[in-house]
């Protein structure tokens, strides 16, 4: 590892151990409709996620603060700084970094170095107050500017950031990431057997991320887990999609209810390197 480039001895690097702290799944929920009545009325699509004035919501992730010790507890010097892991680190919005200050302003930026594309570490307090990409030493502020480029390269781009509102009530924190295209597609009734209806539900994905599908009757009853298909005809037993590339999928899932709500989740977890 080379010198620090804003100290003559590198700062401590933050330990796994905090970091993974109670680690838990985040994940962002939206509904794909309301399932049909069994006299095989239409389906409605209808997307449900969080509403936010001028935000287009298929572009928000929701984050629990309380469920993320680091940035619940601030231990750094009143702040606190973690990575988390979107859709993997090929793309400059795979892996953001989210930042907490002592006065709950909030910070989320991209964690792919503009300089080659390594993911920098989370905000350092303290003597540091950056962030650093300690692959060819490029420097960043808590807001992704550019302090110092990497390699003694003149200049580089400032690290993206990304809109965010936080609930001190709720505790929770949404973040607007461009393009997320957390919306549904289309629905589709695909065929009845019996009592059981199949019902097709296509959506967009991004390779990388990882989706699976919940159900509801009534939003108001927590939702369950459900399995689904990934042909028209296939058994209906998988719990989790995971896409190497962009596009959209389909899922094939099988119901007896008159009525309620199927969510499709895309899970996001802590980045841990």
């Amino acid at each position: 590892m080379r010198a620090c480039p804003l100290k003559s001895v590198c700062p401590k690097k933050p330990t796994l151990s905090t970091e993974m702290l109670n680690r838990r799944e985040w994940v962002k929920r939206f509904v794909v409709g309301s399932a049909v009545a069994l006299t095989g009325e239409a389906w409605k699509g209808l997307v449900l996620a969080d509403i936010s004035p001028s935000v287009n919501p298929a572009n928000v992730i929701s984050l629990k603060i309380a469920d993320y010790p680091t940035l619940r507890d601030r231990l750094d010097g009143g702040y606190g700084s973690m990575r988390f892991n979107l859709f993997g680190i090929t793309i400059p919005n795979g892996i953001i970094t989210v930042t907490r200050t002592p006065t709950d302003q909030f910070y989320a930026v991209s964690a792919y170095c503009t300089h080659q594309g390594t993911i920098v570490d989370p905000y350092l307090a303290g003597d540091t107050n950056a962030m650093i990409c300690y692959a060819h030493n490029s420097v960043y502020d808590i807001q992704g500017t550019v302090l110092v480029p990497g390699n003694g390269e003149s200049s580089q781009p400032n690290l993206p950031s990304y809109n965010n509102q936080y609930d001190n009530v709720s505790g929770v924190l949404r973040i607007e990431i461009p393009n997320l295209n957390l919306k549904v597609n289309s629905t589709t009734l695909f065929s009845v057997n019996g009592a059981t209806q199949r019902f097709q539900l296509s959506f967009p994905v991004k390779g990388g991320a990882k989706y699976r599908i919940r159900y509801t009757p009534d939003l108001a009853t927590p939702s369950t887990l459900v399995p689904f298909a990934t042909t028209s005809t296939g058994a209906v037993s998988l719990t989790t999609i995971s896409p190497t590339s962009n596009g959209t999928r389909n899922a094939w899932v099988d119901s007896t209810s008159a009525q309620g709500f199927y969510f499709v989740e895309m899970i996001v977890t802590e980045y841990v390197p």
